[in-house]
């Protein structure tokens, strides 16, 4: 799972972040753009209500349904964009892994 808080949110705020993650029973990717609420006592049970949602097999998919559910001109997220090849990635940084 990825997840990418928004950083310009006011102190005390809800906790709105994007958050990226693949279905254990299958071969989906799940996005969705929202809030956490703890469900009961237990600190790591939480529901996502979401904002914003799409599902693909691929960042490509999700991205083409995210266009098409909100609008060709919706911002896409960071956390959905593909990543740069690895020969730019090196470039940019001048890391060798």
């Amino acid at each position: 799972m990825a997840r990418d808080e928004d950083e310009n949110r006011e102190p005390d705020a809800s906790r709105n972040s994007h958050n990226l993650y693949k279905s254990t029973l299958g071969r989906w990717l799940h996005y969705c753009h929202g809030y956490e609420v703890k469900v009961g006592t237990c600190e790591v049970r939480v529901d996502i209500i979401c904002d914003r949602k799409s599902s693909g097999t691929s960042l490509e998919e999700i991205r083409a349904r995210f266009r098409a559910r909100y609008g060709p001109d919706v911002e896409i997220p960071s956390l959905l964009e593909s990543p740069p090849p690895i020969e730019e990635m090196y470039r940019e940084t001048g890391y060798d892994s």
